[in-house]
């Protein structure tokens, strides 16, 4: 759908193809107007997010979406987009194409097969009127900060891959309902913003003091809070996702093994391989060699 609209607009891109069927474009709009209706491939789901200027999309039904700084439009099986205004006459937008069964994949890495495929059929069933907007300035302003930064051959793996990331919190949070009558809404949203601070700040040095003053609550509360909501420890719940973000970054760059440790949180390889080695089995560089077999 993204590929042949901005091909239709004559759009200045850039493109890359970090997995096997996924696509990731950096497009300079400067053209607007009626496009062919066009829908996302067979599955796949397809994602835009802005980082200069407004894009308004038109959808076959007649509603509009408007994608700018701070958001991600996601878009699934029904989505169908029919016109494209610019109204700040320019914009400057990051589109990817990513296959079901590589979100799957990516799913089964980060909580394991049985719960894999219930966050796939729930973010499938978030998408079933075509689009959705998914908010969060803090992954905004971080994903978009080091894509700045980044040599341009790999802007398409770092941007996919934090993709996959929103992606797997975005379905995580639909499948955090209140089960327990004693934990309040208040509560759950507390934990899912957490989560996304931990997920867009993974790179740096936390602690259960800094994010209790970050949220304005007590310690106690938060890692009480955390752990009956989410059910795990929030620094299990952090281990894991630096170490899914470890093993990604390890099978899809050449990245030093030293540069991904610091790149997710640990300050040197000593603790890194000795907790990516207890829950993968092998030691990250037996990790790489055996992913690019």
């Amino acid at each position: 759908m993204f590929p042949e609209l901005l091909s239709a607009l004559g759009a200045q891109t850039e493109s890359w193809s970090p997995q096997p069927g996924a696509t990731v474009q950096r497009a300079f709009l400067r053209t607007e107007g009626e496009l062919p209706t066009t829908r996302p491939e067979k599955d796949t789901l397809e994602t835009m997010l802005c980082i200069d200027g407004q894009v308004d999309l038109r959808l076959a039904d007649g509603q509009v979406r408007s994608v700018f700084p701070g958001v991600v439009l996601l878009c699934g099986a029904n989505a169908s987009i029919s016109a494209l205004t610019l109204p700040q006459q320019h914009a400057t937008v990051y589109t990817a194409v990513i296959p079901l069964d590589r979100l799957q994949t990516y799913f089964t890495e980060s909580t394991g097969a049985e719960h894999s495929a219930a966050l796939t059929a729930s973010l499938q069933e978030s998408l079933s009127s075509g689009c959705r907007v998914l908010h969060g300035s803090d992954w905004y302003a971080s994903v978009t900060g080091i894509l700045s930064r980044l040599e341009p051959e790999r802007r398409g793996n770092y941007l996919l891959l934090r993709l996959l990331e929103r992606l797997w919190l975005a379905a995580e949070e639909r499948q955090m309902p209140v089960q327990d009558p004693s934990i309040s809404e208040t509560q759950v949203d507390i934990v899912r913003r957490v989560r996304r601070f931990l997920l867009d700040h993974m790179d740096s040095r936390l602690t259960i003091e800094r994010l209790a003053e970050e949220f304005r609550i007590s310690p106690t509360y938060l890692k009480e809070t955390f752990r009956r909501v989410s059910g795990q420890p929030i620094h299990r719940y952090l281990q894991d996702c630096r170490l899914t973000r470890a093993a990604r970054l390890l099978s899809t760059t050449n990245d030093s093994v030293l540069s991904i440790a610091v790149s997710v949180g640990y300050s040197g390889t000593s603790r890194f391989n000795a907790a990516f080695k207890e829950r993968y089995g092998v030691s990250p560089r037996q990790f790489r060699q055996n992913a690019v077999k």
